[in-house]
């Protein structure tokens, strides 16, 4: 089933794209690693350089096209998937295993950022998704011994312990900071772990080592870009989130309240539950709920498609099993205990159903949307070789960066039209928007010292952003959107750019042409 899978994957890849600008990230990115950069060096980024790493060995493979960023994709699948399997399969029982394994893999795989419909396929936030995967495998392998019946590998859950934490604070630092809490959290409960923490220690700080010696990777950089970052964003929004999230998780919290007072309450009141294990249970659910709603305060809007609620239901229905299975009135309750864990199962069923569905429409919607790519008046095509494969259908409204989806590929032509007229291949281009589409598409280098993607008040601000120096150090070009259509989005960063960065290339730079919805300046005086 998971090789299956895999292949379909890879088979439909890459998706029709419904919402195409955080796209252009993942390109840039890829593109920017393949030209031998180093994030947090040569380029500024909040999020960590896994994914770039990723979407550029994926487009050192498979060429360069849309294409990288799928083959990306499954070499996480690749390795995370038996990884997980290891995992799960000594953890839990056959059929848990077997469910959770399943939901693991669509998470991988999905074609829609988290939170999203189905029929919205991207690429975008991939990022979020890997972080999820590996939180909830680390979860699984840090509060669950192994099965009965199998030796408990204390010494394999600390090496992998440290090694997903590894993983974890190269994706993003938020699930990193959740992981390290997690270990702390679960060494008070299981001594084997304890007594293992030097080996978590050691093993996270040997993969953080090999990983910046063969990348180059400053890991003092990463953190100077994770507080610039920091700075640059609104507590309120913060908060502001939290509470759209926690709004749009009110079933699931009834659901998951239902499952502790079945599982926990309940068999604690009729003996058939230790008080200590009631209330470590209790500690480890509501400590990894609580977890997955502070992750959702740094992931946009993933409203109530949490990946680590069902994971916590899992934990929760596993311990309390063992737990009660300790007592000697399991038998004599055992009609109320079979009860509580059906009620508990199918709570854990709605809350991956609510996940995972979504994650196995997205796929079907990405098959049938794929079989009509061919067709004359389903999209215009990129006049680019290289995103040949990047379709995006002129029927899509979604609201994207400075106009509709659906027009994307006539705005981004326009601009490598104008480009095309003044740049050699020799040229830096810096481009003022959301992120830079175009020097993957003409096949030119990077510039350096730039954010990867400007996003005001998430990787930047009007107080806190790079100094101009650093900015524009090698840009020989500089273009940026002007004359915004309705129906888009990101116009404030554009005007904020020009806000901070005016002065700066007013003295640099001069006009050089103009099309109706882009400015091109080259470096000098005039």
């Amino acid at each position: 089933m998971v090789l299956t899978l895999g292949v379909v994957s890879f088979t439909i890849s890459p998706p029709v794209i419904m919402a195409p600008w955080d796209v252009f990230i993942q390109l840039d990115g890829g593109w920017r690693i393949v030209n031998g950069q180093v994030p947090h060096s040569d380029f500024y980024t909040p999020i960590g350089p896994l994914v770039y790493w990723l979407s550029g060995l994926g487009i050192y493979v498979a060429g360069t096209s849309l294409k990288g960023i799928s083959v990306g994709i499954l070499l996480f699948f690749g390795v995370v998937m038996p990884w997980a399997m290891l995992v799960l399969f000594r953890k839990l029982p056959a059929p848990l295993a077997f469910l959770s394994t399943l939901f693991i893999l669509l998470l991988i795989l999905a074609v829609r950022p988290l939170g999203y419909s189905s029929s919205i396929t991207t690429y975008a936030m991939i990022y979020n998704r890997y972080g999820w995967v590996l939180i909830s495998i680390l979860a699984v392998q840090l509060f669950l011994h192994d099965q009965p019946g199998k030796s408990n590998r204390a010494t394999f859950d600390a090496i992998s312990a440290g090694i997903l934490l590894g993983l974890l604070f190269l994706c993003k630092i938020s699930f990193f900071v959740i992981g390290g809490a997690a270990v702390l959290l679960a060494s008070l409960g299981r001594q084997d772990l304890r007594r293992g923490h030097w080996m978590t220690v050691t093993s996270f700080l040997t993969f953080c080592l090999v990983t910046s010696a063969v990348s180059g990777l400053d890991p003092m950089a990463y953190l100077r870009d994770l507080s610039a970052a920091g700075k640059s964003q609104s507590v309120a929004l913060r908060f502001l989130w939290l509470k759209h999230s926690l709004e749009a998780n009110i079933l699931s919290a009834l659901l998951l309240v239902g499952c502790w007072l079945a599982l926990v309450v309940v068999r604690y009141r009729r003996g058939e539950m230790p008080f200590g294990a009631a209330v470590q249970s209790s500690i480890v659910f509501w400590g990894l709920v609580a977890s997955a709603m502070v992750l959702t305060v740094g992931n946009a809007s993933e409203g109530s498609n949490v990946p680590l609620l069902p994971i916590a239901a899992i934990i929760l229905l596993i311990q309390s099993q063992r737990s009660s299975s300790s007592t000697p009135t399991l038998f004599r309750k055992s009609r109320m205990t079979a009860v509580s864990s059906v009620a508990a199962f199918g709570t854990i069923l709605l809350l991956i159903a609510n996940v995972a569905g979504r994650d196995a429409l997205s796929l079907i919607n990405a098959y049938v949307a794929g079989s009509m790519r061919r067709e004359a008046d389903f999209a215009d095509t990129f006049e680019a070789t290289r995103l040949r494969d990047f379709t995006i259908p002129r029927s899509s409204n979604w609201a994207t960066a400075y106009s509709r989806a659906g027009d994307v590929p006539a705005r981004i032509d326009e601009g490598l039209g104008l480009l095309r007229q003044y740049i050699s291949p020799d040229s830096h281009l810096l481009v003022l928007a959301l992120t830079d589409p175009f020097s993957f598409a003409l096949n030119l280098k990077p510039s350096k010292g730039a954010p990867l993607w400007w996003d005001v008040g998430i990787s930047f601000s009007r107080t806190v952003y790079p100094k101009p120096d650093i900015v524009f150090a090698n840009a020989d070009f500089v273009i940026y959107p002007v004359n915004f259509s309705r129906g888009g989005c990101c116009e404030e960063t554009v005007a904020v750019l020009l806000e901070i960065y005016g002065d700066y290339l007013k003295s640099h730079f001069t006009t050089v042409s103009q099309s109706q919805h882009w400015m091109l300046l080259r470096r000098g005086s005039g």
